[in-house]
């Protein structure tokens, strides 16, 4: 179960219709900060496509107008023209509701049914004029996201619910909502309330991070473990001689040094790709000599952070990039390697 669910208005989603663009952009990384998921009501749903619908009809309209400003310059268009443009609108049209659940689901939102709310009882709130609906007694479909809202908020009341509208329509409305429910105005105030202080929170971790010894030797403990996972019994070749993994002896380098990190479900994915100088016992294929060599391997290592507690740091994976045939060599000093990080 998420920690928030996002319901938007549909004055939230208008600017971005096809859900494409920066808003529901927003709206997907946000999620990932707050450990979040993002219901739409079918109301907005609905609205949406009401509001794509006379958009694009506009612009089709607009078709025979621009072949009347380009008549003045004497470029044709036939009537064939105008009647494709129309025919393609329409298509799309018809198109566009699936369109967008299919955009919904793919990125993991929900949709929420019309609430359960029954006619009498919104028809009393709007002649007694309770917000959201308005004075003049508009707002019915308001009303609709409102209870859907309440409905969302009931499923869990450990879930807080942000409610995301850039209008005050709904500060005050009735019922009353639980204290899991908040209304929030606009996107911007979204990112300012709660997105803002993760992002600071994070950069304040990777800037911990950096001298954490106690993470640092679970990285080196891990890489450790899976070095010696793969290594023993495999056969390698020493400055041009066949050999077999013993044992590893010490991992001579290396350095724990992470600066990508980023927020997932609500916590903190910490990744780093680094070469690792290894030393580790060998003995000829033919048993005569047992002796020590050097190799080097690039690991990658993923930890997470959990509450953006940096105590519980701890190891999600590890894995080393075995070459087809490990070259190692003779020696006993370590010999510093560049190292390297990415996400």
């Amino acid at each position: 179960m998420p920690k928030y669910w996002i319901v938007p208005d549909s004055n939230t989603l208008y600017p971005d219709l096809l859900l494409t663009g920066s808003v529901s952009a927003k709206l997907r990384d946000w999620s990932d900060v707050i450990d979040a998921t993002v219901v739409i009501p079918t109301v907005v749903k609905d609205e949406m496509v009401g509001k794509y619908t006379r958009e694009v009809m506009e612009k089709a309209r607009s078709a025979s107008a621009i072949r009347e400003r380009l008549a003045t310059f004497a470029v044709d268009l036939s009537d064939e023209w105008e009647e494709n443009v129309a025919k393609a609108c329409s298509t799309a049209v018809a198109a566009y509701d699936a369109l967008l659940r299919f955009k919904i689901g793919k990125v993991g939102w929900r949709i929420a049914s019309y609430p359960k709310v029954t006619h009498e009882t919104l028809t009393k709130a709007a002649t007694a004029r309770k917000k959201p609906f308005a004075e003049n007694g508009g707002g019915y479909r308001d009303a609709l996201i409102w209870h859907t809202v309440l409905e969302v908020a009931a499923q869990d009341d450990k879930v807080q619910v942000l409610f995301v509208s850039n209008d005050g329509d709904f500060t005050g409305c009735e019922p009353t909502p639980p204290k899991n429910v908040a209304v929030v105005r606009g996107l911007a105030a979204l990112y300012k309330d709660l997105i803002e202080p993760r992002e600071k929170a994070l950069a304040d971790l990777r800037a911990a991070f950096k001298s954490d010894q106690a993470a640092h030797a679970l990285v080196r403990k891990a890489i450790e473990r899976e070095l010696e996972k793969r290594l023993r019994g495999r056969a390698v070749d020493v400055d041009g001689d066949s050999a077999q993994v013993d044992e590893i002896e010490e991992i001579t380098e290396c350095d724990v040094e992470a600066d990508s990190l980023w927020h997932e479900n609500g916590d903190v994915i910490v990744e780093g790709t680094t070469e690792v100088e290894v030393m580790f016992r060998t003995e000829r294929n033919w048993g005569e000599e047992v002796r020590l060599v050097v190799g080097y391997f690039e690991t990658t290592w993923v930890g997470a952070v959990y509450d953006d507690d940096l105590g519980s740091f701890e190891i999600v994976d590890v894995s080393v990039h075995m070459p087809s045939t490990v070259h190692a060599r003779e020696g006993y000093g370590p010999r510093r390697l560049r190292s390297h990080w990415s996400r």
